[in-house]
This record gives structure tokens, sequence and C-alpha cells, in this order.
């Protein structure tokens, strides 16, 4: 008796050559396209991690050269702005993290290298924030970190030393001795923030709202580096990723310091 084999036409039509069904392929790319995913994902914290490293030990170093400055400054802290006087005998500006790589790069004229935006890209100098380069509000004046400006205003509004100066000069000019700081381990001296000055971002006045400030956020947490020396990342966000109601920063009183 002849036996015909059974045929399924559907079956057929949807095994591809090599033996593998549409529905198999379809699954093993999901597959990849999930690995894929968790991939980046993985690697884009970790770059985001390094990246965060390299700023905590990049605040270290800065705090050391801001308050390294009082050793042949009379013990004073850098000044926010530094007006100074180019060869002509023109006045001039620059900011705290400028005056940095003008007093301590060598290869090269350095008061032009402050304004050279390519040499900051290439030679990335500590003063550049490694979490904050690629951001388009990122200038040669607005490197990623901050320096405490309360510490200046608050000094030079009780002691007036810089009083006979306009506004600016007589604030952010100024040189605050650091004996006068009354709590070094409780100020910030450095903080990453969109601007050279930490101004209202993180005095407390607009942490909930600013997003710009997620620039800075690894693992819901930011680095501060205090007058002191020593550097705490303090928490931003809760575990969701939501911004904290109030966050460490303000809850520590961190906003208002120093307090005189």
């Amino acid at each position: 008796m002849k036996t015909t084999q059974s045929q399924n036409p559907s079956r057929n039509c949807l095994r591809l050559q090599g033996g593998f069904t549409l529905t198999e392929v379809l699954v093993v790319l999901v597959i990849i396209a999930v690995l894929s995913a968790v991939g980046l994902n993985v690697v884009s914290k970790s770059m985001k991690k390094a990246a965060q490293i390299k700023s905590m030990s990049n605040m270290r170093q800065i705090g050391q050269l801001v308050v390294g400055y009082g050793a042949d400054h009379g013990g004073r802290l850098m000044p926010i702005k530094d007006w100074r006087k180019d060869g002509s005998g023109a006045e001039y500006h620059i900011h705290w993290h400028q005056a940095i790589i003008e007093d301590t790069i060598t290869d090269g004229d350095s008061s032009k290298l402050v304004w050279n935006r390519d040499w900051w890209q290439d030679y990335q100098p500590i003063v550049l924030n490694p979490l904050f380069k690629d951001d388009p509000t990122w200038q040669i004046w607005n490197p990623g970190y901050a320096m405490n400006n309360l510490i200046h205003q608050k000094i030079e509004a009780k002691y007036q030393t810089n009083k006979n100066e306009v506004w600016e000069k007589q604030y952010w000019g100024s040189s605050p001795p650091l004996a006068a700081i009354p709590d070094p381990s409780r100020t910030p001296l450095i903080v990453q923030n969109i601007n050279y000055h930490m101004g209202g971002l993180l005095a407390g006045t607009r942490l909930g709202s600013d997003k710009r400030l997620d620039n800075f956020l690894v693992e819901g947490k930011m680095n501060v580096t205090f007058v002191d020396g020593h550097s705490e990342l303090l928490r931003f966000t809760d575990d969701k990723g939501s911004r904290l109601p109030t966050c460490e920063y303000v809850e520590r009183g961190f906003d208002k310091m120093p307090e005189l």
C-alpha cells in the first residue's frame, strides 16, 4: 500500500533556508536587541561613573590649589574674579579657574590659553569637569566647577576690607582670609555647577527644578569639596531618581555656609 507523506504548507512556508523558522529568527533578534540595550546601558553607567571618579580627583586638586594660593598671599583665599593688567597696562579680569591655568601652565602663553576653547578640549585641564564638557551650556568661563561665592560675599560684607571698589570687585574680587572661615570642614569650597560661581543653584533656591543639575548626578549623588580639603558625595535624588524635596546639601545646612 502506497503511503502518502502528509504535508503542512503553512509550516513549510515559515521555515527559512537552513532550518530556522521566521518565529525563531524574530525571537533571536529580540534577544540580541535586549542584550544590546542592557549592554549599552551598563557601558553608559560605567563611563559616567568613571567620569565622576575623575571629577572628584580634579576637585580635590582644585581645592588644594585654591587654598594653597593663601601660602603666597598672606593666608587668603583666591578671588572669584581676578583683575589684572596686560603688557600695555590695560585692565582685564579672569575667573578663578582661568587664574589657576595662568598660574600653573608653563607650556605656552597661558594668558592666551585660558581663552582658547580648542586648547581646553585637547588639553583637558583639571578645571574642566569631565561630566559637563559636552553640555551645550559649557563655555570657557563656565567649566562645570564652581567656587562658593558665599565665602567671599559674607566675609567681605562683615569685614569690608575691599569696600572702596565697585560691588563686583569688592566682593568677587576680594581675597578673604582663610582664618575668617569658622568651620572649614562644613564650608563647601568647590562644587559642580553650571556656572563658575555657586550662585543660586547650590544655595538651595533651584535645586528641585533646574534639570541642568542632572549633568553632575551619578546614582543620585554629587561630589562637594570642602575648605579643609575633604570631599563628600551628597544625595540629591531618591532611589527611584526623583529629586528629593530637601536634598542632603540643604538638609545639612551647606547652602548657608559659612555662618559667621
